[in-house]
């Protein structure tokens, strides 16, 4: 019977890396091949002119869809939000595509240490668990299934709110966020995986930096014990880790630092629109929509959520469609943002854990029992560590952790203390 081939990294990548290249989100030639090391950044390649064709395509439409009044049809109010949101999403989307391209002669070099990592880890300690099919393979696939979703919602409700009646302006609306869409949403897929994987895969190594020690950390052990070519071993491990780590901040640290700004424009204009409705003294149903949108994505609920007209039969008439028809769109911004920093904050909080976890057991392990060999290894591996650090920066303007959670409460926080000392109505609610 055939020895079963061993699958390497990039073939659980290519199946989603396949799907996000046509949209032009990674350009990188040779993506086609089973084999990751074929994979490369090109500027005179076919991928680029590819991209390059799809900007062209892009500003054809934008300007299509200002001669239809697509993303300026707001001569009626309750259009006014939706065209808004539109021209944010237009924005950050094209951002996004910048970006990318910029970051794409990192990525064949992330894709190598991750390849070079499973490789070692194989050769090294053959009995450590593989990556799953469906964890690693399918799963990410139905995440962009599910995208492609959200985004034919999206097109849905921008084709209804800000086109005219034409067929022509319906056409060209719909086309033009089926791309914006993809370049709002494709790229972060890809780097949400990469997080998800690297963060995995540092659990690995603590599990078996801890194995190795095992021996030596024992009352009994001897001072005879050689562990140093299995250190030396999963110190190789943890230093591919720790690239891989600084290339997908080299690759991607420009699309978090704009998702995060995101996150706060979105959640600033969505404050100001709670507070101007709190003037007409209806904040309780205001603020009970508020908490009901900001958490939807997380308790799974619809991106529509509860409608206005259903839950307060009350809040009718024109500011009230006004703010129904805007409080979708600033919903369907949260809701696609959220996500996204939870995963990173998730991901990078447990790759940091891990790491950290790593020299706290280096450090319990009786240095003055063990062999010269095995102490220089010992101080060797913590100094790689030390020198190294993991962390995921958003292009170097802030380090992505759990801190960004508390940044983003206190930038919350005041804005609210600035928006009540201008408002005379919110002012003499907070002075009874």
């Amino acid at each position: 019977m055939a020895a079963k081939k061993e699958e390497s990294f990039y073939s659980f990548l290519r199946p989603l890396a396949l799907i996000i290249r046509v949209s032009g989100m990674f350009p990188l030639s040779g993506s086609h091949n089973r084999n990751g090391d074929r994979t490369s950044y090109r500027f005179l390649s076919l991928d680029t002119a590819w991209c390059f064709i799809l900007l062209v395509s892009m500003m054809v439409l934008l300007k299509l869809a200002a001669s239809f009044k697509v993303l300026f049809f707001i001569q009626q109010k309750e259009n006014f939000w939706e065209a808004v949101m539109a021209h944010f999403v237009t924005i950050q989307s094209l951002l996004n595509f910048f970006f990318i391209q910029l970051g794409a002669r990192h990525v064949p070099k992330l894709i190598w240490n991750l390849e070079e990592f499973y490789s070692k880890k194989r050769q090294a300690f053959p009995d450590s668990p593989e990556m799953r099919q469906f964890t690693c393979k399918y799963l990410p696939l139905l995440f962009v299934l599910l995208t492609v979703l959200v985004i034919e919602i999206e097109q849905y409700y921008f084709c209804e709110y800000l086109t005219p009646g034409t067929f022509h302006a319906q056409l060209v609306t719909y086309i033009l966020f089926a791309l914006l869409g993809t370049w709002q949403y494709f790229p972060l897929i890809v780097f949400i995986y990469l997080c998800f994987v690297i963060q995995k895969q540092f659990y690995e190594v603590k599990a078996i930096t801890r194995r190795v020690l095992a021996p030596l950390r024992r009352d009994d052990a001897e001072a005879t014990v050689d562990v140093t070519e299995e250190l030396d071993r999963a110190r190789l491990l943890h230093s591919l880790l720790s690239s891989a780590v600084r290339r997908l901040t080299l690759a991607y640290g420009e699309l978090v630092a704009v998702d995060f700004v995101a996150v706060m424009v979105v959640f600033v204009l969505d404050l100001y629109m709670y507070i101007s409705f709190a003037e007409q003294k209806r904040m309780a149903p205001l603020m009970f929509m508020f908490i009901n949108g900001f958490f939807a994505f997380l308790v799974a609920t619809t991106a529509q959520g509860i409608t206005d007209s259903e839950v307060y039969p009350h809040l009718r008439g024109e500011r009230e469609k006004l703010w129904e028809n805007h409080s979708q769109y600033v919903r369907k911004g949260l809701d696609h943002n959220l996500p996204v920093i939870g995963s990173l904050v998730y991901c990078e909080s447990s790759a940091l854990d891990h790491a950290n976890s790593v020299v706290q057991d280096l450090r319990m392990v009786p240095v003055s029992r063990l062999s010269p060999k095995n102490q220089a290894e010992v101080h060797m591996f913590m100094s790689q560590i030390v020198a190294c650090p993991v962390h995921v920066s958003a292009a170097g303007y802030f380090v992505v952790g759990k801190t960004q959670i508390t940044a983003i409460l206190s930038s919350v926080a005041t804005y609210l203390i600035v928006m009540i000392q201008f408002s005379p109505f919110l002012k003499q609610l907070t002075m009874r």
